[in-house]
């Protein structure tokens, strides 16, 4: 089961996550991902959560999360730590990444206790600063500009903040 590493969280997953850094296996991990903060399998997902509501996300009483994104699967979110998909057939590995490190990762953070952002985040002077925006609003776009300019890139399209500690901080996306 191949290894990523996405905001520090070391992820096992059946599918391909192009986006994040893929991580060589730790000494004594098995093939299933044991030192895994996150496991994204394949599998069957209920149609409805008990005690949910909606039809694109249902958030069970027990936190639960399905996700159903038409012509590329849904999602079952458990606990911060458990995906399991069932992909649409025919989908793309790459479509299928897309949204495994956007909407469900964002979801997964927030079961986590951490605090996901639309947003992209550039680092500039020791100092993080995040653009959130509607899909196509220029946040990538601006971040692309920055970086021009010598500045680094923590995060495009999901900015992770952790409010744990004293003051909040940013969870670059990949490290560097």
């Amino acid at each position: 089961m191949p290894k990523y590493c996405l905001c520090g969280l070391r992820i096992a997953s059946d599918f391909p996550l192009g986006g994040a850094s893929l991580v060589e296996d730790e000494a004594g991990a098995d093939a299933a991902g044991s030192h895994a903060d996150i496991r994204i399998v394949a599998g069957s997902v209920p149609d409805r959560l008990e005690g949910a509501r909606g039809t694109r996300f249902q958030v069970a009483p027990d936190g639960a999360v399905r996700v159903n994104i038409r012509d590329v699967g849904a999602f079952l979110v458990e606990g911060g730590r458990h995906v399991t998909v069932a992909a649409a057939p025919g989908v793309s590995e790459p479509k299928l990444a897309l949204f495994l490190l956007g909407t469900v990762f964002g979801f997964l953070c927030h079961q986590r206790g951490l605090f996901p952002l639309h947003a992209s985040t550039i680092e500039i002077g020791g100092r993080a600063f995040s653009f959130a925006g509607d899909s196509g609003a220029g946040k990538s776009t601006t971040a692309a500009a920055l970086i021009e300019l010598g500045h680094t890139l923590l995060s495009d399209d999901i900015s992770v903040i952790d409010l744990s500690g004293a003051q909040p901080m940013i969870l670059p996306a990949n490290p560097t």
